[in-house]
């Protein structure tokens, strides 16, 4: 399966030489060995039932064209029971992954990929009919989820406490803010984020918009550019499709493709700016609004930076199937520089201001040599700006550019690359 952050490794050719990435595959999941992963639906008795029964099955999926993967999806039965009214399974129909540690968001990116196909697509909007929700969670119950917690109100978090969560919808709709995808951070009116109580139970597929709004009620905030694509579809019935979701320390980043289409295709659905919560308030502020193009005055409701990541949970809602298949997550994280043998370093480029934001100037080591070519590539390997080092200083504008980590290389020698940062 291609994965996004390998564009690093392909076009920063040298890069590990000068600088460690370490990539550590935290889950790698076909489907076939259930015992990976915590069955939520299996915490409780739900339906009919006299006696635990699990609401997921496990099968191999074909789409019209012949691409057939191992998919999970929800059993008929759960289908006819998926409400949120006593007697049913009352959104316990999800999954959760647990890591090994907690992930550090510090200057580390998870990188959670999976593919999705669907029996129907629905006009409403809303994906009742064939919702996938995935929430990282911050804060995951030491000793795991007991058997009946949905049923305890009194207990602090049973199910966690969400940090971001991404839902994908199967609507049919292509209007503004209604292509099927929405990201929120936390949820509830807790700072630290919660997943939803209703009807005198938990409900632990849900957490609400932080401050307790209703997911998708209205334009989506922070509003996303790429949110009013009036023409993006991202459910299909027909063929799988690949979704790739970049959680990043400061910006949360989904994309999309056919699952047989190379990388390159990679289609950006949507973006979330994070800046740190323990910034001052007026630069979280001008953060959110470079990026996404608001005029706020203060953060958003409850606004937070979460610090660490330490479980995944994947729920499935609807009358008609959605199936998932090939779940892979990826954690990068910079490692120890690691030592380049050279008889004799090169002088290192002048770069100023660093972090910058309209504009990068690059002073010649060596006046008067021949022009060396510049680069820039962003956290992701993917070359942003390329030209001449002409002038004893260069200058490059960044002005259009979003906030975040950055490389710049002059020329072709591994030493020549500095990081850089854009705010």
């Amino acid at each position: 399966m291609a994965r996004l952050f390998y564009l690093l490794l392909t076009l920063i050719p040298g890069l590990l030489t000068a600088q460690s990435y370490q990539d550590t595959l935290l889950i790698d999941e076909n489907f076939s060995d259930t015992s990976a992963f915590t069955d939520l639906s299996r915490l409780l008795v739900w339906g009919d039932n006299t006696e635990v029964e699990s609401g997921f099955q496990y099968d191999s999926i074909e789409d019209s064209r012949g691409l057939t993967y191992q998919a999970i999806h929800m059993t008929p039965k759960a289908m006819e029971y998926a409400g949120y009214q006593p007697n049913t399974i009352r959104a316990s129909q999800a999954v959760d992954f647990r890591f090994p540690t907690p992930i550090s968001r510090e200057a580390d990116t998870l990188i959670i990929e999976f593919d999705a196909l669907w029996d129907a697509l629905n006009s409403p909007g809303w994906g009742e009919s064939g919702r996938i929700v995935v929430t990282l969670l911050h804060d995951y119950p030491e000793a795991g989820i007991p058997f009946g917690a949905i049923d305890d109100l009194s207990a602090e978090a049973p199910f966690g406490r969400p940090a971001y969560n991404m839902r994908l919808r199967n609507t049919e709709n292509t209007g503004a803010f209604q292509s099927g995808g929405l990201m929120l951070y936390g949820g509830g009116e807790d700072l630290e984020g919660e997943i939803e109580q209703a009807f005198g139970y938990w409900l632990p597929g849900f957490s609400s918009e932080a401050g307790g709004g209703t997911p998708g009620q209205g334009a989506p905030y922070p509003l996303s550019p790429t949110q009013k694509n009036e023409g993006l579809a991202l459910a299909s019935t027909t063929h799988w499709k690949h979704y790739t979701w970049v959680v990043a320390p400061e910006r949360l980043s989904f994309y999309q493709r056919d699952a047989l289409a190379p990388e390159s295709d990679n289609e950006l659905v949507m973006f979330m700016e994070t800046p740190r919560s323990d910034q001052f308030e007026g630069l979280i502020v001008d953060q959110l609004n470079e990026a996404h193009g608001t005029a706020i005055t203060e953060p958003p409701a409850l606004y937070h930076w979460f610090e660490q990541i330490e479980a995944l949970r994947l729920y499935f809602r609807g009358v008609d199937q959605a199936y998932l298949a090939n779940l892979e997550v990826h954690h990068r994280f910079e490692g120890e520089p690691v030592a380049v043998r050279s008889p004799a370093p090169s002088p290192q480029l002048k770069v100023f201001p660093n972090p910058a934001r309209s504009a990068l100037y690059v002073e010649q080591p060596h006046p008067g040599v021949a022009a060396a070519p510049l680069q820039l590539f962003n956290n992701f390997g993917q070359a942003v700006w390329q030209g001449q080092l002409q002038q004893p200083v260069q200058r490059i504008d960044i002005g259009h550019l979003p906030p975040g980590l950055y490389y710049l290389r002059a020329g072709s020698d591994t030493q020549q690359i500095q990081k850089i940062i854009i705010q």
